[in-house]
């Protein structure tokens, strides 16, 4: 994705509506709908990203009538650049928990709004030593938390579905048609900074159907809001 394509970056200015004004004025063309939360008619999406080493992540996703927000995210950017964050995570289930506890109580309405919570299908049965051979999604469901991982796992399907997500024409004017349809509040930095550094290998040969492959820089937020916006492959 080209920078100048899109930005996730929603400012603190504007406070009621999402509202455009002219080209390179950010305050008008990006609003800031934190007043979003506050409607909880509309449901939430929690999903993870978990690791055996780094820390895990967590975002929290909303599903509002101007589109999809980004309203929450774990490790907190505002304290915690998760690009700082890369060494071995000490904590267990019963911390991770603590965390998803306290990010539900963050948000306007509590539990009640959160219908959806995903998790990484490659590592949700993931068993290890210090997790005494109990998976990991039966762990937090111990804990209460009732995650599926059974997303879509195509990754390439996942980038054109943000993309898609993202994409408006700044050269026409903006209207209901026109306009990105995912946004990021500016509180969860952690997920504005792996916008700008997540990149893929490219190729050597470009003609070849070479599969995408992510680099490491950014991934794990990217991945966390992908299992947010890819369909499961079963019910709900």
């Amino acid at each position: 994705m080209d920078e100048d394509e899109w930005d996730p970056l929603i400012t603190d200015e504007a406070q009621e509506k999402i509202r455009f004004g002219t080209e390179g004025d950010d305050t008008e063309r990006y609003a800031d709908i934190d007043p979003v939360e506050d409607t909880t008619d509309w449901p939430v999406v929690i999903s993870c990203d978990p690791h055996h080493v780094k820390p895990w992540v967590f975002t929290a996703t909303l599903i509002a009538d101007v589109g999809k927000v980004v309203i929450r995210e774990w490790p907190d950017g505002r304290s915690q650049p998760y690009e700082r964050l890369r060494q071995s995570s000490r904590m267990g289930f019963d911390d991770y928990a603590a965390v998803l506890r306290e990010m539900v109580a963050s948000i306007p309405g509590g539990r009640d709004r959160v219908l959806w919570w995903e998790m990484d299908p490659a590592f949700a049965e993931a068993r290890g030593t210090a997790s005494k051979g109990e998976s990991i999604k039966r762990a937090m469901r111990d804990r209460g938390f009732f995650f599926r991982a059974d997303v879509n796992r195509d990754i390439m399907a996942g980038h054109t579905i943000i993309a898609n997500e993202l994409r408006w024409d700044p050269k026409e004017p903006p209207s209901e048609l026109n306009r990105p349809n995912l946004f990021v509040l500016e509180r969860c930095r952690n997920v504005i900074w792996s916008f700008h550094h997540y990149t893929r290998d490219q190729p050597k040969d470009a003609a070849a159907n070479i599969p995408e492959k992510p680099k490491e820089q950014g991934k794990d937020f990217m991945d966390s809001l992908r299992y947010a916006l890819m369909p499961s492959t079963q019910s709900a």
